[in-house]
């Protein structure tokens, strides 16, 4: 299930889950998008090789090497879905958006635009927090389901801190392939001792977040007089 990717994917839906219960809105027809989302742009950068992998990660790189054709079956059973589900829905504008924000996703590792996201300076560590970001937010934002008002703003610096703690971490572990192959994420650009710093920062932003909502419910019961 890690080598194909499922358990973040997981991931992926379920803390767009928990934004959508802190924000107020439906996820029921974004939560299966997110997962079918991942898992194609998953599997699909796992199918490219990537001379940096056979440093950083070259367990996983045998595993994936075993297991190309259920990747390659999960893929497509992905991309079905994420066209299938909106057009049965008659949802139009996520017809739209999905296919536009795979094909974004998948120029972090495919020289979709001429060049790759991930060769950018700084930006391999920055794109993916993002993207997922936007992901999460725009389609209920279009919809008229989220206004972009102080708490909209707020859960999302929140959640940006906390994807991004995630994918420091990551690049972290990746440093000795990037550094060697010329990918130049904000560890390798900064450098280990001062990135270490980094996480800390989006983990507290995240725990000062959940005390402040954990206030807010603790004032609305004492109001309600619960």
């Amino acid at each position: 299930m890690h080598t194909l990717q499922l358990y973040g994917a997981a991931g992926v839906a379920a803390f767009g889950w928990a934004l959508s219960k802190m924000l107020g809105f439906s996820c029921a027809r974004y939560a299966p998008l997110w997962f079918a989302g991942a898992l194609l742009v998953y599997n699909l950068d796992r199918l490219k090789l990537d001379p940096a992998d056979a440093l950083n990660t070259p367990e996983r790189l045998g595993q994936h090497k075993r297991f190309r054709a259920a990747s390659i079956a999960l893929a497509i059973a992905s991309a079905l879905m994420l066209i299938a589900l909106p057009s049965h829905a008659g949802d139009w504008l996520l017809l739209l958006l999905t296919p536009a924000a795979a094909l974004v996703s998948l120029s972090y590792s495919f020289p979709i635009f001429g060049f790759r996201f991930k060769d950018v300076p700084a930006v391999k560590t920055l794109f993916a927090p993002t993207i997922v970001l936007i992901a999460y937010l725009a389609p209920a934002l279009l919809h008229g389901e989220l206004r972009p008002d102080a708490r909209v703003l707020s859960a999302a610096a929140w959640s940006e801190c906390l994807l991004l703690f995630n994918m420091v971490l990551c690049d972290l572990c990746d440093i000795l392939g990037d550094r060697a192959l010329g990918t130049r994420s904000i560890p390798v650009l900064l450098g280990e001792r001062k990135t270490s710093w980094l996480p800390q920062k989006p983990a507290a932003a995240g725990l000062s977040r959940c005390v402040k909502e954990r206030t807010l419910f603790k004032n609305q019961q004492l109001a309600l007089g619960i």
